[in-house]
């Protein structure tokens, strides 16, 4: 009889970490910056690049959900502790396909600038933004500031259709043992 309540409640016992919510569930997207995806337009990996303290660009890919009609970034503002940031959107597109993607880092897209005090906007911090768009909902959003780095050396920070002034890092050049090298034991 023993046995019998054993086979049971073993599996309500086993099920107790799984449920509608169980974080197998929820969307992970390892990415340095943020999303919003409440709307008709998801705000992805949204971050600013700073090359210095006070200046930098938004990045992020603005998709659009609606398989039937384009929309249209309107503007980027700071809001809260950040609403004097100043945020022009400079050249470039702006319209979000239907069912498609506007990356913000691509050239021909429009470079949104911001300015600002340069102790919240440098890198390591955080700005609070607003993206409105034509037909879609805003999506506000807490965005990450960070230095060039690798995947963003080239980008135009600026807006000027010129790529970043600055030095990207390269490896270390060091010896390396090739496997002919490794002495035979």
């Amino acid at each position: 009889m023993a046995a019998t309540a054993t086979a049971l409640t073993l599996p309500l016992v086993a099920s107790c970490g799984v449920n509608f919510d169980a974080q197998t569930d929820q969307p992970y997207t390892p990415g340095d910056g943020v999303n919003f995806r409440e709307g008709t337009v998801d705000v992805l990996n949204a971050l600013v690049i700073s090359e210095t303290p006070g200046t930098g660009r938004v990045v992020a890919g603005l998709s659009n959900s609606d398989a039937e009609n384009d929309d249209e970034l309107t503007g980027v503002r700071g809001v809260g502790d950040d609403q004097g940031l100043q945020v022009s959107l400079e050249g470039g597109a702006t319209t979000i396909p239907a069912a498609g993607l506007l990356q913000l880092a691509d050239p021909e897209s429009a470079a949104i600038i911001v300015e600002g005090d340069p102790e919240r906007l440098t890198p390591g911090g955080f700005v609070r933004l607003t993206f409105t768009f034509q037909n879609a909902e805003e999506a506000a959003l807490n965005v990450p500031v960070l230095l060039p780095g690798a995947d963003y050396g080239d980008l135009d920070l600026r807006g000027t259709g010129e790529a970043s002034a600055s030095p990207t890092e390269s490896p270390s050049e060091s010896p390396s043992e090739t496997i002919a090298d490794v002495p035979e034991d």
